[in-house]
């Protein structure tokens, strides 16, 4: 199965794919899962076109919100 890589643009203000998203690289934010977790265990914020306010408070209430 093909999937299309997701990323934010900025000129249509949300996740896309190259499919849908007719604008240039230049919009595109690529987000990375690596850099989100960081930001989660240090107790930091995302941006809010990473993830949504409500669901960040929620994720940074637990003490180890990962799974080992």
């Amino acid at each position: 199965m093909f999937i299309r890589e997701a990323f934010y643009c900025s000129r249509c203000g949300g996740f896309v794919n190259e499919k849908i998203c007719p604008h240039e690289e230049e919009f595109r934010v690529r987000v990375s899962g690596t850099k989100l977790r960081k930001m989660i265990m240090s107790k930091q914020k995302p941006p809010e076109y990473m993830m949504r306010p409500e669901v960040v408070e929620v994720i940074l209430s637990f003490e180890n919100p990962f799974v080992e």
